[in-house]
């Protein structure tokens, strides 16, 4: 029998046919050449809708109110869980005592 049944030699393909998928490392980070390899020379426009100023004022407004908002509920969760961890922390102390 051979050693293996022939799993490794399997292995060694599959790592042979991954490494020729693969594109160059070098290439890749060598300064700009990314785009070569995977640019379909197409270039794509995203379609943006035009807003008004006013509307985008108040899209902003809304946008501030809800971050302000979701930090307040960090700040509060973060304040909470400190005070139980301090109040947990006194009472263990109290009790070795």
């Amino acid at each position: 029998m051979t050693g293996g049944a022939g799993h490794i030699m399997d292995m060694n393909n599959r790592m042979k046919q991954n490494r020729s998928m693969k594109t160059s490392k070098r290439q890749k980070f060598k300064s700009n050449n990314r785009d070569a390899i995977f640019n379909n020379n197409r270039k794509e426009e995203g379609m943006f809708r035009e807003i008004p100023e006013r509307d985008l004022e108040k899209l902003k407004n809304e946008i501030r109110q809800k971050t302000k908002q979701q930090q307040r509920k960090e700040l509060l969760l973060i304040l909470t869980t400190m005070f139980i961890v301090l109040l947990t922390v006194i009472i263990l102390y109290i009790n070795l005592l």
